[in-house]
């Protein structure tokens, strides 16, 4: 192949390199704009929560969701810090809806997504080189959760 023909290769892999890399970053910043407007819309209906359950309206994994979507966009462009901070909102809400009533089912459902969030939580803090955050978030939910050891791994 001629030196001509690589050089033409070499400045079209370029070209399809800077191209693919700009989809990319359209794609992150278009993912996060609308999981932006979804966690918005979940706030919401947060809002309303009573309402909300007499039409069978489940805010709470809404809420969910919304958090660990926009975390988990923030970590694939490893925006640590605001990933951490969506994980961390969702345990905490979960941690206060297991407060307002305790003995409720929705308790038991509740630290079942407090089980599920957690181990969420220690894949994030594993994936971002944090494992000691994890361990400081268990030691808040111990001091402050019911019963936290059996939930905990």
């Amino acid at each position: 192949m001629s030196t001509t023909d690589l050089i033409h290769i070499e400045n079209d892999w370029k070209n399809v390199t800077i191209t693919g890399n700009n989809l990319v970053n359209t794609a992150v910043k278009k993912a996060l704009l609308n999981y932006k407007i979804a966690l918005n819309k979940a706030e919401k209906l947060m809002e309303h929560q009573f309402k909300c359950s007499k039409l069978k309206i489940p805010v709470t994994h809404i809420f969910i969701i919304s958090c660990n979507n926009l975390s988990e966009t923030y970590s694939l462009i490893k925006k640590w810090d605001k990933a951490e901070k969506l994980l961390k909102r969702s345990i905490y809400y979960i941690e206060y809806l297991n407060h307002q009533n305790p003995e409720s089912d929705s308790a038991y459902i509740a630290s079942k997504q407090l089980f599920k969030q957690l181990l969420l939580f220690k894949e994030f803090s594993e994936r971002s080189n944090q494992t000691h955050k994890y361990d400081e978030l268990q030691l808040h939910l111990n001091a402050n959760i019911k019963n936290y050891s059996t939930l905990s791994d």
